[in-house]
């Protein structure tokens, strides 16, 4: 690849690199890729990705769906830049059913928020907020279920004293709705810090 860009890399279930593409450059380069996600009901790809400028924004990009032959140097067929989001919130993106979600630290890093999009990059109105995140730890996950029904997003939070991971969970039927949550403190004096989230069948998350 051109030095300091990223590519997107599809491979077969056997792990041999099929088709390949590079975002379209940001500023100079799209130096950092942020996460991405694919919708199996379209299936089409989001990526979110940014220049290493700590303020630099960051740009949500949508690749068609396609056999990987035609993934060899695709564009993405729509992009969407977000102005208040920079590469140091530490974005993250989860997709299914035709809603994508983009979960960010803000500014000062002491709150997480999620907001929604649909499958055309149009935000919809409908976020929410975790307040009380211990920065830095406090960098998000988000996942969804694969049916749509229900979104998942967690993040470390300040509990008085050491941090402890809080997964929250929402209704993305009904405008990002508070359904439940829970926090994990372990043992340990140390800050729990929540890398990453996987949803299995309905009910189960990891």
């Amino acid at each position: 690849p051109v030095a300091g860009n990223i590519q997107i890399v599809n491979y077969s279930p056997s792990l041999v690199a099929v088709a390949t593409t590079t975002p379209f450059t940001i500023g100079s380069f799209a130096l950092r890729g942020h996460g991405m996600a694919r919708d199996k009901s379209s299936g089409y790809l989001y990526v979110l990705v940014s220049s290493a400028v700590p303020t630099a924004e960051v740009t949500l990009l949508k690749y068609p769906a396609s056999d990987p032959s035609a993934f060899n140097a695709a564009t993405p067929v729509q992009s969407l830049v977000i102005p208040d989001v920079a590469t140091k919130q530490y974005p993250r993106v989860a997709v299914a059913s035709g809603k994508v979600y983009v979960a960010f630290t803000d500014a000062a890093g002491t709150n997480i928020i999620v907001r929604e999009y649909d499958q055309s990059l149009n935000y919809t109105g409908f976020s929410s907020t975790i307040a009380n995140v211990t920065a830095p730890f406090g960098r998000p996950s988000v996942a969804i279920q694969s049916d749509g029904q229900n979104v998942y997003v967690g993040g470390t939070v300040n509990t008085g004293g050491n941090g402890d991971y809080l997964v929250m969970k929402y209704d993305a039927n009904n405008s990002l709705a508070f359904v439940s949550s829970a926090t994990f403190n372990s043992t340990t004096y140390l800050s729990d810090q929540l890398r990453g989230m996987a949803i299995g069948q309905p009910g189960e998350v990891y």
